[in-house]
């Protein structure tokens, strides 16, 4: 904070997955998580932190961060995931999608409050339409 070099909140949520584990069951879902944070870590930079967040969310901490490379990494992930088929143990491959909220932390001592615009910016996503990305400044 003190040569003003801001870090960026990515929260990542798996679209339907529940629907994942009720239609496949949790051996499935455990799979695909795998394959999910496979293709987190392969869009990650050497010096992002990837986490996961809770069942199907995931967070990324982005250091020299702004808000239009923030946008452009989250178009890059989410890519990453839409446009590559997941495959089920069967074999099967299975479509997946994820929606982003995103955040640019302002410099307030207490980042809980980047981390609660970007948890807005995500469920902003969700409802409307899934697969996509916001970025809440």
């Amino acid at each position: 904070m003190r040569h003003e070099i801001r870090f960026g909140f990515l929260l990542c949520d798996i679209d339907h997955f529940k629907r994942v584990n009720d239609t496949y069951g949790h051996d499935a879902g455990d799979t695909i998580l795998q394959q999910f944070a496979q293709r987190m870590l392969e869009s990650a930079r050497i010096n992002d932190y990837v986490f996961r967040y809770g069942g199907e969310e995931f967070l990324f901490l982005y250091g020299d961060m702004n808000a239009h490379r923030l946008q452009l990494l989250a178009e890059k992930i989410r890519t990453a995931i839409a446009d590559e088929p997941f495959t089920l143990p069967s074999g099967e491959p299975i479509e997946i999608t994820a929606s982003f909220g995103g955040a640019i932390h302002d410099g307030h001592p207490n980042f809980q409050k980047s981390l609660k615009a970007a948890d807005e910016a995500l469920y902003f996503a969700k409802q409307n339409g899934r697969n996509q990305w916001q970025i809440k400044s």
